[in-house]
């Protein structure tokens, strides 16, 4: 099946229902993590696990437009769930009224968006959800590889850059700051102010 995400992006995905599916089922989309243009058989082990318990389940391959390890929009991932619990909701013996997202790891920032944006979605479902901005995960697996390589580093928080620099970056606002190895930069401003999504 096909369908229109963020800014009329056409997303290719596949329904799974049970084999003696029941008229009025439940419904579930279900959201990828990181990755760009995941492939929508990535999740085919969880979509099949919902639907051997009676769900249909919508998996699609994840954009690759306007996605990158260095430019995403959750915004722009939210309206792509969104499409695809509309195209799911139009799918002959689903219930509109029971259908929701699953959203892993990365997914567990979009799939709230995507909910908060419409009363389409029934329910939401969070595995690996985050507590916290994108960045600071970000920050702590960076550090873990650098530990396991033996790698001495350190984050820099904006009045740590103050006292270590005497001056602060342009557009600082006290956050968390820097990640520094070996007295290099290793985040960029630049990029450290796009990773402070949604």
């Amino acid at each position: 099946m096909s369908f229109r995400g963020d800014g009329g992006l056409t997303l290719h995905g596949t329904v799974l229902a049970p084999t003696s599916a029941k008229p009025a089922r439940p419904g579930i989309v279900l959201v990828h993590g990181t990755g760009t243009g995941t492939p929508r058989t990535k999740l085919m082990g969880e979509a099949v696990a919902f639907a051997r318990q009676g769900l249909s389940v919508l998996i699609y391959d994840k954009r690759s437009e306007g996605y990158s390890l260095f430019q995403r929009s959750y915004s722009q991932l939210a309206d792509d769930a969104l499409g695809g619990v509309a195209a799911l909701r139009s799918q002959p013996g689903v219930d509109p009224a029971k259908v929701g997202v699953w959203g892993l790891s990365e997914g567990g920032w979009v799939a709230p968006i995507a909910a908060s944006r419409s009363k389409d979605v029934a329910f939401v479902v969070l595995v690996g959800a985050n507590s916290r901005q994108p960045l600071r995960p970000l920050i702590w697996l960076a550090l873990q590889a650098l530990t396991v390589a033996s790698v001495v580093a350190t984050v820099l928080t904006a009045p740590a850059w103050r006292r270590a620099r005497g001056s602060v970056p342009r557009g600082e606002r006290g956050r968390l700051g820097l990640l520094v190895v070996g007295g290099l930069v290793f985040i960029p401003w630049s990029l450290y102010w796009g990773l402070l999504l949604p």
